[in-house]
């Protein structure tokens, strides 16, 4: 089987990679071509991190545990329909209570 991992630089994802499942999150550091002085490259520290079947994309960042697009947190599938759920249920109870008023049994 095979995982999903996000390369991150700078809490921005820069890339997605498909990964065998014992992947590890990891960190490490790459050097980088300096173009101010080509004989010195550039370090960077890099994260690949396991979005757990959030979708992501390139341009999406990871700040504290977190995956954000533009303002937005992005949420897996499942946290998203137990939102759903619970959004339904309030409207669910505020219909009631408003037929309730209007003297009509549910």
């Amino acid at each position: 089987m095979a995982k999903t991992m996000a390369v991150i630089s700078d809490g921005v994802i820069e890339n997605i990679l498909w990964c065998d499942d014992t992947a590890a999150e990891r960190t490490f550091t790459e050097k980088v071509f300096n173009p101010q002085d080509p004989e010195r490259p550039l370090e960077r520290t890099v994260l690949w991190a396991d979005p757990q079947d959030r979708p992501v994309a390139p341009g999406d960042r990871y700040e504290d545990g977190k995956w954000y697009r533009e303002d937005t947190e992005i949420l897996t599938p499942l946290q998203e329909a137990r939102n759903q759920l619970e959004a339904l249920k309030a409207e669910n109870a505020d219909m009631a209570s408003a037929l309730e008023v209007m003297g009509v049994q549910p």
